[in-house]
């Protein structure tokens, strides 16, 4: 992932100032920190570390720098077609710090693949919906599709990731503000039931029922 540079400002001191100090002493900027856009995508490599209470329903996530990545990864086997094809569908929950002020950006992250006996195989088409579950507002949508012959593909290697327009949503993750269920801090993952697959051998795989993540609480790093 491409980050920016944060800068931090430098402070100019009076001579008479600089003189009482000892003459081998000299000042030197910190070291600068790196800061995610949210314009990049989510990373299906990177995996964040839960802080505080992470065996509890809702366990702790600090996002920064050092910490982000999928924080949940979630998967179902939509079905196997008569030529042994397996169509599978995961839903990731994934956040990743913001270039703003203790903003984290949290993703519904969709991944689609078909697989048989001898690895993974395109997919013909993918139409996964997901929605992003955040305390007690209404949910924000991300989808996956791809299909055969089109402008949108689906993946020759056969794993088709993707959040259309990168939609996320920037939490606060300020402290005080990301400790509480039922805050805005709350997040989860969600992909759809209707949500298809359809196989290289033409066979459709229906999800019958929703695809969730566990919970979890977004403090800022």
């Amino acid at each position: 992932m491409l980050g920016k540079l944060a800068r931090r400002n430098r402070r100019w001191f009076p001579a008479a100032a600089i003189a009482a100090l000892a003459a081998a002493i000299m000042l030197a900027a910190a070291p600068a920190a790196l800061a995610i856009s949210p314009a990049n995508p989510p990373n299906h490599n990177l995996i964040a570390t839960c802080d505080i209470n992470c065996t509890s329903a809702a366990p702790i996530y600090y996002i920064g720098d050092s910490n982000y990545g999928i924080i949940f990864h979630k998967c179902s086997t939509l079905g196997i077609d008569s030529a042994g094809t397996q169509a599978v569908e995961c839903i990731d929950l994934y956040a990743q710090p913001d270039d703003g002020t203790n903003l984290v950006d949290v993703y519904p992250y969709v991944e689609a693949y078909c697989q048989n006996s001898s690895g993974y195989v395109k997919c013909r088409e993918v139409y996964i919906n997901a929605e992003l579950g955040q305390g007690t507002t209404t949910p924000t949508q991300a989808w996956a599709h791809c299909q055969t012959n089109t402008t949108t593909p689906c993946s020759a290697t056969g794993r088709n990731y993707g959040t259309v327009g990168d939609t996320y949503v920037a939490v606060n993750g300020a402290a005080g503000n990301c400790t509480e269920v039922g805050t805005l801090s709350e997040v989860w993952a969600v992909a759809e039931v209707g949500s298809w697959i359809l196989t290289n051998n033409g066979v459709q795989e229906l999800a019958t029922a929703n695809l969730g993540t566990s919970h979890a609480l977004i403090c800022s790093g």
